[in-house]
């Protein structure tokens, strides 16, 4: 079995670990964008709630899986509203040019 594990392990690709490493400066890009306002907690808030929901599935809970599958269905565009202020800025830095 542990065999098995680090036989899939040593398979890891340039690729993949460009991958890993460009969802690793996003993240960071995102912390440092919301780090100081509101929208941290508000981020955490919905980070748990997603965990909370997968939690659920995973123990077959049917019907608390469907109400909270329903608010995770529309929270993209919570997540649009709720962040618009930061969306906005990171556009804003993205058509900015580089000094």
């Amino acid at each position: 079995m542990i065999l098995l594990f680090l036989n899939d392990l040593l398979k890891i690709k340039l690729i993949d670990v460009i991958d890993i490493l460009l969802v690793a400066i996003l993240l960071y890009q995102f912390y440092n964008l919301i780090k100081g306002t509101g929208a941290i907690n508000i981020f955490l808030g919905i980070i748990s709630f997603y965990i909370v929901w997968k939690g659920v599935r995973a123990m077959h809970m049917e019907l608390l899986s469907e109400i909270l599958g329903a608010f995770i269905s529309v929270g993209f565009i919570a997540l649009i509203v709720v962040f618009q202020p930061e969306i906005r800025k990171f556009l804003f830095l993205l058509g900015t040019p580089l000094r």
